[in-house]
């Protein structure tokens, strides 16, 4: 019995790298899935002409227009423009991630697909790496095993 080392290290590649994968996919699946339903409920809230609610600490509050949680209280947007003219000429996005940053709410970015590409990356990227790399080796070490036959 020949003792095949670049076919087993293949086969022990593939299979490790397919365990990787599922790996990946197992603890992606549920956060990707959830970002992609931010967007779509984004996407249909902003069809539905939806503004979003702008929160000030309810110690700096105008007006009487507003609904309060704790020690926020909620302003719609157009609310919020006419209370606080000192924001008239702030883009709307600008806007919001200045008032969510003050009221202490970090604004995330809902972006699913350079989430998912990363994971594919990740998921993909390490195996074909791994792969690269073990092949040069076995490569650069055949130089080594390999003797020169004399012809006659």
């Amino acid at each position: 019995m020949r003792l095949n080392v670049r076919r087993g290290l293949f086969r022990l590649w593939i299979v490790l790298s397919c365990l990787w994968v599922i790996l990946i996919c197992i603890t992606s699946i549920a956060p990707i899935r959830q970002e992609f339903a931010k967007a779509a409920s984004m996407h249909n809230l902003a069809g539905a002409s939806w503004t979003p609610d702008e929160p000030v600490d309810c110690s700096l509050a105008r007006g009487t227009e507003y609904r309060r949680e704790g020690s926020l209280c909620w302003y719609s947007l157009p609310t919020f423009r006419k209370l606080f003219p000192e924001y008239a000429d702030v883009p709307e996005q600008e806007l919001s991630e200045k008032i969510y940053a003050k009221a202490g709410i970090p604004l995330t970015p809902i972006r699913p697909w350079p989430k998912l590409g990363e994971k594919v990356a990740l998921a993909l990227g390490l195996p074909l790496g791994t792969f690269i790399l073990g092949w040069a080796f076995l490569w650069a070490l055949s130089g080594f095993l390999r003797t020169e036959s004399s012809s006659g």
